[in-house]
């Protein structure tokens, strides 16, 4: 079978495109979507103009709590600071009632001299704060 045998075979079966493209609805939607796109920008622009577009107002007033922190680390270094001269030093915790806070290694001192104190102690715990072991239901334990 040569070549001009081949071409005048007609199968039935097989279908194909008779046109590759519509131009004219490729030429409408391109032209719909540059008037859009230009719409779309006077729009904006006409917006723009309207509301005008305006520098910030300085800030007269302070936002609410809380704010963020410019220097985070210098923060952090200055509430430990803050911190540590509490622990370290003497103070009122309150005056009225005659409460004062003495410095922390003086205050481990003094525990480990005259223990914790007691206070009142519930069924089931001794007066050392430990639970005494009291017999299941089963006997076991």
């Amino acid at each position: 079978m040569n070549h001009t045998e081949r071409s005048a075979e007609v199968n039935a079966n097989v279908a194909f495109e008779q046109r590759d493209l519509n131009l004219r609805a490729l030429f409408y939607v391109g032209l719909v979507t540059i008037i859009a796109g230009v719409v779309i920008h006077a729009g904006m622009w006409w917006l723009l103009k309207l509301y005008g577009v305006s520098k910030p107002q300085p800030v007269t007033t302070l936002p609410p709590q809380p704010r963020l922190q410019l220097a985070p680390t210098q923060d952090l270094r200055e509430k430990r600071a803050q911190a540590e001269s509490v622990l370290n030093s003497y103070g009122w915790v309150d005056k009225h009632a005659n409460v004062i806070h003495i410095p922390i290694e003086q205050a481990m001192k003094r525990v480990v001299e005259r223990g914790l104190p007691i206070t009142g102690t519930t069924q089931g715990q001794s007066a050392a704060g430990t639970q005494r072991s009291q017999p299941s239901p089963g006997g076991r334990r």
